[in-house]
This record gives structure tokens, sequence and C-alpha cells, in this order.
């Protein structure tokens, strides 16, 4: 991305970019820190199946990701190409470190309520669980043709329900 073609898209200039922004890497860590935001307001940071079980409610949030994921556009970029600069691969880095630990505390609830087995250890659940859905949505989303969403919702429902001990039936 260049910071030119950018000002010339919005129809201004460079340097009120650069003032505003700082730099390039202050500009695309706005846009990655835009969409985490909207990321966990959309399908982290929510009840998706009130009153539901465990399994409930992770299996539609799994759907959530998926389909947050289907349709931004900056997802694709985001999960494929932000280790290319350092200052934003650090911004990213604490973004899926803040994913682990909300979904820790989630993993931790489960157990709590006697809905996951006591035997998971809660952060390395949700690193597993994160990091897993993470990949499996970089290779879906890097070819020209997208698998099926409900298929990769299906199948990362899945992993997740393995990792975190319960019947993903």
């Amino acid at each position: 991305m260049e910071v030119d073609s950018v000002a010339q898209r919005a129809d201004t200039s460079v340097g009120l970019i650069y003032r505003h922004f700082g730099s390039r890497a202050g500009l695309i860590g706005a846009v990655v820190d835009d969409f985490y935001a909207r990321f966990r307001t959309e399908a982290l940071e929510i009840n998706p199946a009130p009153g539901g079980t465990f399994a409930e409610r992770e299996r539609r949030r799994t759907e959530l990701y998926v389909a947050f994921h289907y349709a931004d556009p900056l997802a694709r970029i985001i999960v494929h190409n932000l280790h290319l600069d350092a200052d934003v691969a650090a911004m990213e880095a604490r973004h899926r470190t803040e994913m682990i630990q909300l979904a820790e505390r989630v993993m931790a609830l489960g157990q709590a309520r006697g809905e996951i087995p006591a035997d998971r250890d809660p952060a390395f659940v949700a690193a597993m669980m994160i990091g897993g859905m993470r990949e499996v949505l970089g290779v879906a989303l890097s070819g020209e043709q997208w698998p099926d969403q409900e298929v990769t919702a299906a199948k990362l429902w899945v992993l997740v329900a393995g990792v975190a001990g319960v019947d993903p039936g």
C-alpha cells in the first residue's frame, strides 16, 4: 500500500495523511484497529445464543467468526500480509493476544459451569482455537475460489469443539 495512492483515492493530500496518522504504519495500524474493533463487536464480545449451552454459543460464535471474515474485504489482507511491516505486525499481535485472553475467559467460564472438561488448560485451549481459526481462514481466503462459508464454519466448529472437549454434534 502506497500512501500516494491512498491519498489520491481519498481525494486528499499525502501531507494530511501523514499529519493525521504519522506514518504509513500508523495508517495501516488505524485500519487494523478498526477491523478488530468491528470483529470483536460483531463476533467475539457478544453472547450469540443467550440461554444456550457452551456448545450452542460457541458454535454460533464460530459461524459469526467465519461470516465476518468472508464478508469483510480487509480480512484476506489482514490474515495474510500484516507480518510484512514490523510495526503493524506488533499491533496485530496485540489484537491476537487480546482475543486469546477473551477466549480464555470464555473457556474458564465454561469449565466453571461444568460444560468443558476440567482437565483443559483455558489459556492453551484459547490459543489453539484462535490460532487454528486464523490459519484455517487464511487458507480458505487465499485462493480465488473460496470454500463454501457454511462448510468452512462447520469444519472450524469441529476443531473448536474438539479442542474444548465438547460434542460437536
